[in-house]
């Protein structure tokens, strides 16, 4: 029987995940790329985080991200 892994996602930030550029003008249906870059990670573990992308202040969407040993 295989794992299972389970995690809480809150509003904390760690400071750990980066994401470049931090922010970009777009119009519906553009394409932009993003570079996310996690750091101090021990090797041996799962992480898993959650990159949002605003207008204004509000959550237009979300991108979850993993990280698997």
């Amino acid at each position: 029987m295989a794992p299972v892994h389970l995690w809480t996602l809150t509003d904390a930030d760690a400071g750990n995940l980066t994401v470049d550029p931090t922010s970009a003008d777009v119009t519906s249906g553009q394409q932009v790329t993003f570079t996310a870059d996690w750091k101090g990670l021990d090797a041996s573990q799962r992480y898993l985080g959650q990159v949002n992308f605003l207008e204004g202040d509000n959550v237009a969407g979300s991108t979850l991200v993993t990280v698997n040993p």
